[in-house]
C-alpha cells in the first residue's frame, strides 16, 4: 500500500513535490508506529488539509486528534529551529514540553471546533539551544472530518519578534527621552514641512503652545503654533523663521509662549532648514528650550546691576558735589574745579553707558558701540537746533566696559579743547570724526572744521594733554597723532581692536595659545 500523501502523482510530479525536505519527510515518515496511522487510512478531509498546509508558504501546524500530533510544513519547520525534525509527527505536548499547558488548551479549543486568533502572543520557547522569548501572531480553525466532527486545529504561525522587540525599544527610547526632557531644559522637537506648511512635533513641545498632543503628531499649520507667542515676539519670530529659510541658515530665537491661563515661558528654540534634490527647501526641524530660569535669573542680576549702578552714579554726584563746593571758596582753583567736575561727569556717562545689560531684557539701542557712546558724549555740544556737531562716519566698532572709561576722558579732553580753542568755540564749526578697522587696529580720526586758525604749540605739557596721552598709549596700547592743519585739528588715533572689547581680546588668546610653539 503506497505510503506518499500523493500515491496517484506521476513519478517526475512526485520528485518535483519532494524537493521540498518536509513533503519527503512526511511521506518517508513512519506513520504506522504513530496514532494516525498510515497515510492511506486518513480520512479524505486530513488528507487534504495535510495537503494544504504542505504546499504553504506561509508556517502552518496541524494538531491532530487528543494527542496534538504536529504535521508542519517547510516553513514552519525554519520556525522551529534546531527542535526540527526531531518533533515532526511528535505529541504537541511532548514536542514542546515548555509550553505544554499553553498546547493542551488548543488542543482542547480545535478538537470543541474553535476558531480564534491570538496576537502578539509572548511563547519562551526553546529553538536555538536555550530558552528565548518569541512573538507571533496565531490564527486557531478546527480541521472537520466528513462527519463534521473536529479532529484538530490548524495554526496558522506569523511571528512578530523583531517587530515586538523594535517597538519596545522605540517605547523604552521615547520613555528615557521623555525622562531627560522631564528633568531638563529641553521642551522638545518640531519639524516644519515648508511645502506643505505643516508642523508636526512631540507632546511636550505641542503642550508648551496650546496645542493637543495627537493633533500635533498628526500635524498642524505652523501659524496655529504662532497663536501661542506672545504678540510683541511674534513678529522677530516670524523676521528670524524667515531669514532662516531664505538664507538656508541657522534659526536661533528667544521668544515668550503664553500658557491657558495666561503664565508666559521663555523658549529658545534653534533648528536648520533642509534642502531637497532641487535645492527647496523642504524640511525645517529644530528643537526648544525653555529658558524661564535663565530669564528670571537675568531679571535678578539686572535689578541688582541697576541698583549698583545707581550706587555709583550717586558718589559720582556726590563727588561733583564735593568739588563744587570745596570751590566756592577759592576762586584761583575755579577753573580746574569745573574741568575736574566735568570729568567725572564724562566718567559717570561712560559707566552708565557700558554698564551690563541682560542679553533677555537687552541694553538701550546702540549700547556697545563707539558711535552711541560718542553720540551721548557730545549731547552737550549740540547746535541750538538740536543737530549734532561733531558727527560720526566710517567702520563703527563694539566697546566694552573696560574701553568706555579711557574713551569717555579721551573724547571729553578733545571736545572741551574744541569748545574752547578750536571749533565747537564757533557757531558753525563742527568735528568729523571718522572710523576705520585696519587689520587687528582700528584709526580713528578727529578732525575740527570751521574752527580758528590755530598755531602748533611749542609743546604739550598740560594735564588735558597727559590725560589723553595715558588713555589712548597707556591704557588702550594705542598710538596718537596731532596735526595743527589750517581748517582745524587733526587727532589720529590707532588701538588694537583687542583693547575695545574683550570679545576681540579672547580671540586674539585663543588664537594665540593655538598656534605652534
Amino acid at each position: 500500500m503506497p505510503k506518499s500523501l500523493f500515491p496517484q502523482a506521476p513519478a517526475p510530479v512526485r520528485a518535483q513535490l519532494e524537493r521540498d525536505a518536509t513533503v519527503k519527510l512526511l511521506n518517508d515518515f513512519d506513520w504506522a508506529a504513530n496514532p494516525l496511522g498510515a497515510i492511506p487510512g486518513w480520512p479524505e478531509s486530513l488528507k487534504g488539509a495535510v495537503r494544504l498546509v504542505m504546499v504553504a508558504s506561509t508556517p502552518m501546524v496541524m494538531l491532530v486528534g487528543p494527542d496534538g500530533i504536529l504535521i508542519y510544513n517547510d516553513a514552519y519547520a525554519r520556525f522551529a529551529g534546531q527542535r526540527h525534525p526531531a518533533i515532526f509527527g511528535m505529541p504537541a505536548l511532548q514536542a514542546w514540553p515548555e509550553i505544554a499547558d499553553f498546547n493542551r488548551v488548543n488542543i482542547e479549543r480545535g478538537l470543541r471546533g474553535e476558531s480564534y486568533a491570538l496576537r502578539d502572543q509572548e511563547l519562551v520557547l526553546n529553538r536555538h539551544g536555550q530558552l528565548e522569548s518569541g512573538w507571533m501572531d496565531l490564527h486557531y480553525s478546527p480541521i472537520v472530518g466528513d462527519d463534521g466532527r473536529s479532529m484538530g486545529c490548524l495554526c496558522v504561525v506569523h511571528e512578530t519578534t523583531d517587530r515586538v522587540l523594535a517597538e519596545k525599544a522605540l517605547a523604552r527610547s521615547e520613555e528615557r527621552l521623555t525622562l531627560a526632557l522631564s528633568s531638563s531644559a529641553l521642551v522638545g522637537t518640531w519639524d516644519w514641512n515648508v511645502i506643505d506648511n505643516i508642523v508636526t512635533a512631540d507632546d511636550q513641545f505641542a503642550q508648551m503652545y496650546n496645542i493637543d498632543s495627537q493633533r500635533a503628531g498628526l500635524g498642524v499649520p505652523l501659524e496655529h503654533y504662532f497663536r501661542a507667542i506672545e504678540k510683541e515676539d511674534l513678529p522677530r519670530v516670524e523676521r528670524e523663521m524667515r531669514r532662516a529659510v531664505e538664507e538656508v541658515s541657522d534659526f536661533r530665537c528667544e521668544y515668550r509662549v503664553v500658557g491657558p491661563d495666561g503664565s508666559r515661558r521663555w523658549l529658545m528654540s534653534s533648528g536648520r532648514p533642509r534642502l531637497d534634490a532641487q535645492g527647496r527647501v523642504y524640511r525645517f526641524p529644530g528643537v526648544a528650550i525653555d529658558i524661564t530660569d535663565s530669564r528670571r535669573a537675568a531679571e535678578e542680576r539686572e535689578l541688582v546691576a541697576q541698583e549698583l549702578s545707581h550706587r555709583i552714579k550717586n558718589i559720582f554726584a556726590v563727588l561733583i558735589g564735593i568739588v563744587s563746593l570745596s570751590a566756592r571758596g577759592r576762586p584761583d582753583i575755579k577753573e580746574f574745579a569745573e574741568q575736574l567736575r566735568r570729568r567725572i561727569f564724562a566718567l559717570g556717562e561712560a559707566h552708565d553707558f557700558a554698564r551690563p545689560h541682560s542679553h533677555l531684557i537687552g541694553a538701550p539701542a546702540g549700547q556697545g558701540s563707539l558711535s552711541a557712546l560718542v553720540a551721548r558724549l557730545m549731547r552737550p555740544y549740540e547746535g541750538d537746533n538740536g543737530a549734532a556737531r561733531v558727527i560720526f562716519s566710517g567702520d563703527d566698532t563694539a566697546i566694552d566696559d573696560a574701553a568706555a572709561t579711557p574713551l569717555a576722558l579721551l573724547f571729553h579732553e578733545l571736545a572741551t579743547n574744541a569748545a574752547k580753542y578750536g571749533s565747537l568755540s564757533q557757531a558753525d564749526g563742527t568735528v568729523e570724526l571718522v572710523g576705520r578697522v585696519d587689520g587687528d587696529n582700528y584709526r580713528l580720526v578727529w578732525k575740527e572744521c570751521g574752527g580758528p586758525r590755530l598755531a602748533e604749540p611749542t609743546h604739550l605739557s598740560g594735564f588735558g594733554s597727559r590725560l589723553i596721552g595715558l588713555s589712548v598709549e597707556g591704557q588702550m596700547r594705542g598710538e596718537i597723532e596731532r596735526h595743527w592743519l589750517p581748517e582745524g585739528l587733526s587727532v589720529e588715533l590707532s588701538i588694537p581692536l583687542e583693547s575695545l572689547n574683550r570679545s576681540s581680546r579672547l580671540r586674539a588668546r585663543s588664537h594665540t595659545t593655538s598656534e605652534p610653539a
